[in-house]
């Protein structure tokens, strides 16, 4: 990098891979002056996405269209797309000229025009300078109005797009009923494959009430009771009988890793529908791994769709899980955190 008073440039090794790059770009013309043209343009615009990258600015050579045979037959273009910036036009200046010029497919839908003067060897590329745009001087700049590269980071900040936050995903409940499960939520015994033993104790130390009962029995307290307790019994107890059976709703459990600081736990959410088209849920935190008991002061919390907190619910000392039961109505969105000190992990839902 050279610096003087008045300006600040940047020299760019034209490398093996600058010009082996330029040269199968070249390869794909057969007319003179165009292939020399491409070979020119490509090392211009190698240079400046070496400026680029050492500048911390993400670039994507590929989607440029000055990457493309098809786009370089028909236009004398050198444009290098800057991520959440825009196209920045690229253009080579032999040595001993005097001007930058850029041809008119070019002199719009660029943030920004970058002189690079090739020496004689073309083993070397220095950055003169830039400019905002050339349409109102027909593509001719000269190379004494270029604007030094000292004022090219805090130009280019002017067009920072800030990206916009991923959507979270929201888990669509009604779907689960039709048989539509998201991805990452699975059957619970295909996940405790190896703690059936835990989980068949956990579900009779609630299901007492309904031991001895046959599936016939479940089958008909679950489609005739108006009690949601008495329906989620007997629910726990068919599923220890037949695990899926249709009748006691659709349960699925996504594995949250070892993101609480440590911790691994699973959350089970559970749905039975009601007569009324709302829906009975049941949530439930379990440990995994080889750890038979929640981390004490672990937390349940469910949220509305404004982000209030309707429902906490903290794990005790040797609770091997922690659980929070409602009803919701179709079309109400929920969320549900599991927190452990300062982490926390949020499933969004809809019913």
């Amino acid at each position: 990098m050279n610096q003087t008073a008045e300006s600040l440039t940047f020299k760019v090794l034209l490398s093996f891979e600058a010009h082996a790059l330029a040269q199968q770009h070249r390869r794909q013309h057969t007319q003179p002056q165009k292939a020399k043209q491409v070979y020119l343009n490509s090392l211009a615009r190698y240079a400046v996405n070496f400026y680029c990258r050492c500048m911390g600015l993400e670039t994507e050579l590929e989607t440029s269209d000055s990457h493309h045979s098809l786009m370089q037959k028909f236009m004398d273009v050198a444009d290098l797309n800057v991520k959440r910036l825009g196209k920045l036009e690229c253009r080579p200046v032999l040595p001993n000229s005097k001007v930058m010029e850029v041809p008119p497919e070019a002199w719009d839908n660029r943030i920004g025009y970058v002189a690079v003067q090739l020496n004689s060897s073309l083993k070397e590329a220095i950055l003169l300078g830039f400019v905002p745009s050339v349409a109102h001087q027909q593509g001719i700049i000269p190379l004494s109005e270029l604007r030094s590269l000292a004022d090219f980071p805090a130009y280019l900040s002017e067009f920072y797009q800030v990206p916009e936050p991923a959507a979270p995903q929201v888990v669509n409940l009604r779907n689960w009923l039709e048989g539509i499960v998201e991805a990452g939520w699975q059957a619970i015994d295909q996940l405790f494959a190896t703690r059936q033993v835990s989980l068949a104790s956990a579900f009779r130390s609630r299901t007492l009430r309904f031991r001895g009962k046959t599936k016939q029995e479940l089958i008909q307290i679950l489609q005739t009771t108006q009690d949601e307790e008495t329906r989620w019994q007997a629910a726990e107890s068919l599923w220890e009988l037949e695990p899926n059976h249709p009748a006691s709703g659709v349960r699925r459990v996504a594995d949250l890793g070892f993101h609480l600081t440590g911790y691994a736990v699973a959350l089970m959410v559970a749905v039975l529908p009601k007569r009324d088209r709302s829906i009975a849920i049941l949530l439930r935190v379990y440990p995994l791994a080889s750890q038979s008991h929640l981390p004490l002061g672990l937390q349940l919390i469910v949220l509305d769709e404004a982000g209030n907190i309707f429902s906490e619910v903290p794990a005790r000392e040797k609770d091997n899980y922690i659980q929070f039961k409602f009803t919701a109505d179709a079309g109400d969105r929920f969320s549900v955190k599991v927190a452990l000190n300062e982490a926390s992990i949020t499933e969004n839902f809809l019913v």
